[in-house]
Parts: structure tokens; C-alpha cells; sequence
């Protein structure tokens, strides 16, 4: 039963690495989207061989203007992005949160990807400043935060 537990770390382990690289990556990618603030061909096929397919919905998303940075004058910042649904859920992106079903079954519970197509979305949009930006109450912040 040993050579059983040993295979599961290694590959719990194997699966941490390559994680961490994708997102080493993808903050490099993120640096050189924002010093050019376009998405050249090679970058957008760097972006689909290191994240998958979702990629490609997270650029759709961006297109489509579906991403909005909520902040509050206590500085809270959350965002707002409308899924390929017309479906609104709420991201944070410094914690690596989204309350959409894709993040808490792939992310959470499977372990299977490190963020969904609307944090990837988020991260795209603030990189080439295609956030729109909008101030809200503190109280409108806890609203949407109170899922």
C-alpha cells in the first residue's frame, strides 16, 4: 500500500509545480501585456498552451466588456464579470476567488485548474486596461460580497 500513497504525493506534488510555473507564466505574459497593451498572436498562443481553452472564453469575456472593477471609498475592490451566459459573478482578484459553479467544482473540489475563465478574464482586462471602472457605496460592496 505504500507504492500507492508514494504515487498519489507524487503526483499531488507534480500537480503543485506545474501550477506554480503556469502562474510564474502567466504573471510574465500579464508584465508584457500591460507594457504593449495588445495581445500579439504568439502571446495569445503562449496564453492558450499555458491555461487551456479557457483562455480563449476569458479573451471573449474581455471583448465583450465583461469586466467591471467595483471599488468603495473603504477601498475595497471587487469585480463584476458578466460569463458567456449573461450570468454576473462576483471575482476577487488578489485572493483567487469567483463565486461561479466552473471555480468551486474545478478549482475547489477537483483541483483540476487553478482559476476560472472569469479570474482569468479579470486578469486580462486589468492588464490592457479594458476594466470598465465604477465607484460604488461600501454597503453596495457587502451586497455583493454577501453570497
Amino acid at each position: 500500500m505504500l507504492v500507492g500513497n508514494v504515487g498519489t504525493v507524487f503526483a499531488s506534488s507534480y500537480a503543485m509545480v506545474a501550477q506554480r510555473n503556469s502562474k510564474l507564466l502567466l504573471d510574465e505574459v500579464l508584465s508584457m501585456m500591460e507594457k504593449t497593451n495588445e495581445v500579439s498572436e504568439s502571446l495569445l498562443n503562449l496564453v492558450v498552451n499555458v491555461c487551456g481553452e479557457i483562455a480563449i472564453a476569458a479573451f471573449a469575456i474581455v471583448d465583450n466588456a465583461g469586466v467591471k472593477r467595483v471599488s468603495s471609498p473603504s477601498k475595497k475592490v471587487v469585480y463584476e464579470v458578466t460569463g458567456s451566459k449573461d450570468v454576473k459573478y462576483v471575482c476577487l482578484k488578489d485572493e483567487l476567488y469567483c463565486n461561479c459553479p466552473s471555480f468551486a467544482n474545478n478549482v475547489i473540489l477537483k483541483g483540476s485548474h487553478w482559476l476560472c475563465k472569469h479570474l482569468l478574464a479579470v486578469n486580462f482586462a486589468s492588464a490592457l486596461n479594458k476594466e470598465t471602472i465604477e465607484n460604488e457605496s461600501n454597503e453596495y460592496i457587502e451586497r455583493l460580497l454577501s453570497f
